[in-house]
């Protein structure tokens, strides 16, 4: 399987995990995946906000640790590294890629942080725009952590394939494991017709994968 890259995007500077898929087989049929314009809807575009504290996405993802350690907490700590750079930053959670995509195109935050895989789902409108096209601007890490739970009875991706119901797999839309997912089932000459993808909203909790996976959905 494809490793997952760990980057931070920019535009406007000049202007910038988890759990993975998870596998349970039931009966009910899974919602499509919606294009990523349909789920920003019509966001205005708008100029980076002025401020003296920056707003910085973060993700649940090991290679954030380093930016946690030089900033010293959410908001930027006196003494640390950042405050000592001239930095002051407001970390804030975004697992939501969705509105993390949202916040970028209104001129909340300068930053989108991301997977390669998460900033290709959103490259049809983030792109689209020359205001809005983004710059790499950091690889903060490579991931080897991800995986893809299953059931007891499925011993590898080709237990999958072929058991009369189709095999529903929980993944968050806009999120870190939908390249994973869509990598693991081509690696295994699955097609996407073959299985059953539920879309998630979030990485963890209630309305995450792993819930959606205890529950049977």
């Amino acid at each position: 399987m494809k490793q997952n890259n760990s980057v931070f995007s920019t535009l406007r500077l000049a202007a910038l995990a988890g759990c993975a898929a998870l596998v349970a087989c039931t009966a009910v049929s899974a919602r499509a995946q919606r294009p990523f314009a349909e789920l920003i809807g019509n966001t205005p575009i708008k100029a980076v906000e002025k401020s003296d504290v920056v707003q910085v996405p973060f993700i649940t993802w090991g290679g954030d640790v380093a930016t946690f350690l030089a900033n010293g907490d959410l908001d930027t700590k006196p003494s640390s590294i950042y405050q000592s750079m001239g930095l002051k930053m407001k970390l804030t959670a975004g697992d939501d890629f969705v509105q993390q995509v949202k916040d970028y195109r209104s001129g909340k935050s300068p930053f989108l942080r991301g997977t390669f895989r998460m900033l290709g789902q959103a490259s049809e409108v983030i792109g689209a725009d020359p205001r809005t096209k983004p710059v790499v601007i950091l690889q903060l890490s490579w991931s080897g952590g991800d995986h893809i739970v299953a059931r007891q009875q499925f011993k590898t991706l080709n237990d999958l394939k072929g058991k009369g119901k189709k095999v529903r797999i929980a993944c968050q839309q806009g999120g870190p494991h939908v390249g994973l997912l869509y990598d693991s089932l081509d690696a295994a000459k699955i097609g996407k017709d073959e299985v059953e993808v539920v879309w998630v909203k979030d990485l963890t909790g209630e309305k995450g994968p792993a819930e959606a996976f205890r529950n049977d959905q």
